[in-house]
Order: C-alpha cells, then structure tokens, then sequence
C-alpha cells in the first residue's frame, strides 16, 4: 500500500546529518577565508597609516630645520659634535649654530655692562633676536630635539657676590641685597674662545664662559645651560642620523655615531674675508654651503623602517672683495 503524497513531501522538510555538517563546513571555510583576508587588509592598512605618519614627522622635522638653517649667521661659530657609540646604543650627535637677524654690533662689543661699554637698554633691543640653536640626536631613545636660548637671560643674586668690578650683591653700607643680573646671548664669532675649558673646542667649552662668577653661581647658568634646558623632542622614532656638511671648496664633512669628533668652524666677516689658518684656508671656504640630515625612522611594533634625506642651503656669503696681498682693513 502506497503512502500519501503529504506524508512523502513532509518527509523531505528537514535536513540530513550529511547535508547539515557540509553547511557548516562551508560557512568556517568561508570564515576563515574573510578572517585571512581581514587581517591582510588590516596589516596593509597600518603600514601605510604607519609609514604616513613617518612621512608627515619628516615633513615637520624638514619645516622646522629649513626655517632655523636659513636664519644662520655665516659671521657665527658652529660647532659638529658627535659621541661614538659603544655598543650600547649610547651615541649623541649634535650641531649648534647661531641664528638671527642680522646684527649691527661687533662681536667684540660687551655683553651690556654699564662699565665697559653700551648701556643695558640700547644693546638689548639691539640684540635680543640673536640665539643659539641646537639640533640633537640622542640614540639610545631614538629622539631628535631641537632648541634655542633665551634672549635675555636673568637672574637673582640672594646673597653677596664679589665680582671684577666690586661687590654686586650686597651693598654693606645700605644693606641693599638682592640685585638682578641679565645676561644676553654671546655671538661668537670664534668657535673656540676658551681653551681652557673641558671638552676644548666643544660648544660646551664656548657657550659656557658667559656666566658671571667662576665656578657658576648659584643662580646664573650659561648660554650652554640654557641651550640644553630648552632642548625638547621634535621627531621620535629615529633610529639613526647623520649630518654631513657641503663646503664652498667641494669637500665634505660628515658626522655620526661611528665616531667621536669635535668640529669648531669659526665664522666669517660679513663680506667673508678672515685670517687665514694654518693651511692657508680662510673660514669663509670652511662655511657650508649646503646641509644635508639623512634619518632613518624605525617603528619597533611593526619593525617598518623608512629613510629620509634633506638638504639645506644656508644664507650666501658675500665673496671675498679684497686683493690677494693687501692689508685688510
């Protein structure tokens, strides 16, 4: 006896163990191929979002460097400093320059004292545009920090300090104490005006004689002092860095963390003539006439490294005007 149509088609509503585990099979390898796909994209995405914003930082980093490079006095001492890397990651690379408008003054003039030369408020209008800039590399913590001086630099004397021309912080007779001291960034033209001082030749060495007293007092700091406590992080991630410097006769100066060098490079006279040094050079050929900073950016999560190089001309030097044998005036 034959079973009714219903009863057939009612058998057939449901699905069968085989048909039911190849569903599921089907949906994890389609699964499985979306959540390949998915972490492939994502991947692609963040190393393009990662070297996108290696890109931008380089684009500031250039912005910022261009800006200070062509405010450089050519008439002011620079210095190259770079510490050799031990095998620990511990190398330092740095190069300071001074910047500014162009000033007026010689660079013999004195630093506003009212006994030995211009009175305070005719040299500080004068000269509060010039700074020391500084550019420095720290590879231990992959970070490239950029910073300058403070015009005017004051501070306070709290207590009696005999200096050269008497006692400037305590007057016995009235028993006036406390005076105010100000210092204004020393232009160098010399890179090395301190001998004397350790490290010789380095910045450190120059940019550290303005202070009044000797050692420090205890409130005064020096243009060197001051440089360092307003260097701060500019580009992070920079796994390595070099300067290397293009000068007017063709040769080239590089420094990086292979080695320790100290590199002073006096400055010129506005119309670039100065004494000649012992190899007949005059500074004017020392000056750079182009600065190139190569970098090289890793980030340590996805391992992406990416290089950059910059090259930037500094202010032009007028040329040398003098006859060879004539006296210089």
């Amino acid at each position: 006896m034959s079973l009714p149509s219903a009863r057939i088609a009612s058998n057939r509503d449901g699905m069968t163990l085989i048909e039911l585990l190849t569903s599921v099979a089907i949906c994890l390898a389609l699964s499985v191929i979306s959540t390949v796909a998915f972490v492939q994209v994502r991947a692609v995405l963040q190393r393009m979002q990662i070297r996108l914003e290696m890109h931008n930082s380089a684009r500031f980093l250039y912005q910022q460097l261009s800006e200070q490079i062509s405010a450089m006095q050519q008439d002011g001492a620079m210095w190259i400093e770079s510490t050799q890397d031990d095998g620990t990651h511990n190398g330092q690379l740095t190069i300071t320059f001074l910047k500014g408008k162009a000033d007026e003054h010689d660079f013999t003039t004195a630093s506003g004292n009212y006994f030995t030369g211009e009175q305070n408020s005719v040299y500080q209008n004068r000269c509060t545009d010039l700074t020391w800039s500084a550019w420095h590399w720290d590879q231990k913590h992959a970070i490239l920090s950029s910073g300058t001086t403070s015009p005017p630099r004051q501070f306070h004397l709290a207590s009696a300090w005999k200096g050269p021309h008497g006692n400037y912080g305590y007057d016995s007779t009235s028993g006036n104490q406390g005076t105010w001291m100000a210092n204004m960034p020393q232009p160098l033209r010399s890179a090395t005006p301190y001998p004397a001082a350790l490290p010789a030749g380095s910045s450190q060495a120059a940019l550290g004689g303005n202070r009044y007293g000797s050692p420090d007092y205890l409130n005064d700091i020096s243009d060197y002092q001051d440089l360092q406590n307003h260097l701060s992080p500019v580009l992070r991630k920079v796994t390595g860095c070099t300067i290397e410097l293009i000068l007017n006769d063709g040769s080239v100066i590089d420094a990086d963390v292979t080695q320790s060098r100290i590199l002073p490079m006096d400055g010129s006279f506005v119309d670039a003539h100065a004494t000649p040094d012992a190899t007949g050079k005059s500074a004017y050929l020392k000056r750079p006439r182009l600065i190139r900073v190569l970098i090289d950016m890793t980030d340590k999560v996805t391992g992406i490294s990416q290089s950059f190089s910059f090259s930037f001309q500094p202010p032009a030097m007028l040329p040398l005007t003098y006859p060879a044998g004539n006296a210089i005036p």
